[in-house]
């Protein structure tokens, strides 16, 4: 098949369903499509790479310190550079140049304000849309929690999953129909 011509067309050895089997479980009514958690996690994930990545840019692209001098400031300009950033050296410089403002330390960039808490949403939100919480997943800052509380987190986690978990099932039971529909088809030939 290309575009809208038909090249050749024959009838599928396999004639129970579609040769391509999908894992997803749950059922778009309104598009007519399968989707699975995957969807639900695209807006957080895009919103935590957006914000991760402007902070990694501002990070990159911004000054990371240094100092502003004019030359009468110091007698040897590379020996002050190469001491400039020792934190053990006494760096000599001229009369009246700290003073007289000659040299300057450049700014710190700073982060915009807000980016890390657009972060923090994004990852939070990852676990609400789904259902699925962080320590069912092997994340966990609270080391307190009882085991009853952490079972209780696990059947929750398990339930939110359980149709993409019988999904599964059924897409490995499809396939292996398929596959032996092909296999015999083999062995024949």
């Amino acid at each position: 098949l290309s575009d809208k011509k038909v090249f050749k067309k024959f009838k599928a050895p396999h004639q129970e369903g579609f040769t391509i089997k999908v894992k997803t479980g749950d059922y778009d009514n309104e598009n007519n499509v399968w989707y699975g958690i995957v969807r639900q996690l695209e807006e957080p994930s895009r919103y935590g790479c957006k914000s991760l990545t402007e902070i990694l840019y501002t990070i990159a692209f911004n000054s990371k310190g240094g100092v502003m001098y004019e030359t009468t400031a110091v007698d040897d300009p590379i020996r002050f550079e190469r001491q400039y950033a020792s934190t053990k050296a006494a760096i000599k410089v001229n009369d009246g140049a700290i003073s007289g403002g000659k040299i300057q330390p450049k700014a710190q960039a700073a982060l915009p304000t807000g980016w890390e808490n657009v972060y923090q949403m994004a990852n939070s939100s990852m676990g609400e849309v789904t259902g699925i919480n962080k320590e069912f997943l092997g994340s966990s800052e609270n080391r307190q929690v009882s085991a009853l509380m952490e079972n209780q987190r696990i059947q929750q986690a398990t339930s939110v999953l359980a149709n993409l978990v019988d999904s599964i099932s059924l897409f490995t039971i499809d396939h292996a129909r398929l596959l032996l529909t092909y296999i015999r088809q083999l062995a024949e030939n």
